[in-house]
């Protein structure tokens, strides 16, 4: 709540593809048997990507993401296709983490300025990561455990 109450603290996180914030109306609950809901917090300026803050009963958290965009009208429960919407970070802590750097690092490449080790290292994980596929527990598709 605080980061999203204080513009101090998330305009220090910019979007270099004008990603912005806006909290869908209402949660958009959880078909499986997990009685989860998801908050769209975060969108792409051209609607082509949503994320999503999914929570559980006994408080765990993570995000999601998916090009479908929901706002937790009754009427999108029936709608709501589980398959479309995947892992992305493990809280909003790193996903906010991951989504400044990605930016930090955008922004360097393009003014053609050094990475930092940090930045160096993250591209390197990542790169080494890119064939691998979520595990069958990371995904929200009805199967997955009661926790993220």
């Amino acid at each position: 709540m605080r980061f999203v109450a204080t513009p101090a603290i998330y305009e220090r996180v910019p979007s270099i593809t004008g990603c912005f914030l806006e909290f869908s109306m209402g949660v958009v609950r959880d078909p499986s048997s997990s009685r989860g809901g998801m908050l769209r917090f975060l969108n792409d300026s051209q609607g082509c990507a949503f994320w999503y803050l999914y929570m559980t009963p006994s408080g765990d958290h993570c995000i999601l993401a998916s090009d479908q965009w929901l706002d937790g009208g009754d009427d999108e429960q029936s709608a709501l296709d589980p398959q479309q919407y995947f892992w992305c970070a493990q809280s909003l802590e790193h996903f906010l983490y991951r989504f400044w750097l990605e930016d930090e690092i955008w922004t360097r490449v393009k003014r053609k300025q050094p990475l930092s080790p940090e930045q160096q290292q993250y591209l390197a994980d990542a790169i080494a990561a890119r064939h691998r596929l979520p595990a069958p527990s990371q995904r929200i598709d009805g199967s997955h455990p009661t926790s993220c």
